[in-house]
């Protein structure tokens, strides 16, 4: 995730990718008011509340 970021420009700290792999994965969404997540999620299949 964090390399599929990085390539469109979009840095972020391990701990965020972190919670959006184990989101990912489990099929969860993301609960958070971070702007950073909605970078993420128009780059990676993020689910967002």
């Amino acid at each position: 995730m964090n390399n599929r970021c990085r390539a469109r420009g979009i840095a972020g700290s391990a701990i965020d990718f972190l919670i959006c792999a184990a989101a990912h994965r489990r099929g969860w969404t993301i609960l958070t008011t971070d702007r950073d997540f909605q970078n993420y999620a128009s780059v990676l299949p993020l689910r967002l509340y």
